[in-house]
């Protein structure tokens, strides 16, 4: 039988970044056929749960770091960056 949601805990990095790690059961990787190495991208949904899934465009990951970092800013109170194109 195909399990269609799946809870899993946040594990603390320990090194006091904020930051935490996200392990996916070797059994949702099975199912959806996902493998190390895969490009993921997540969104919030309406209830506020994050939904993954996989692409191949490395832009939208790339959007993605950088909109955290952007958000992580903000709340830091720390003023955005402005970059240009031209400066990448």
């Amino acid at each position: 039988m195909r399990q269609e949601k799946w809870t899993v805990k946040l594990l603390d990095t320990d090194d006091g970044s904020g930051d935490a790690i996200l392990e996916f059961p070797p059994e949702l990787l099975a199912q959806l056929g996902w493998q190390a190495g895969d490009l993921l991208v997540y969104e919030m949904n309406s209830h506020g749960h994050l939904q993954f899934r996989k692409t191949t465009d490395e832009d939208q990951l790339e959007d993605q770091i950088l909109t955290k970092i952007a958000n992580d800013r903000l709340q830091d109170g720390r003023p955005l960056i402005q970059v240009n194109i031209d400066d990448l």
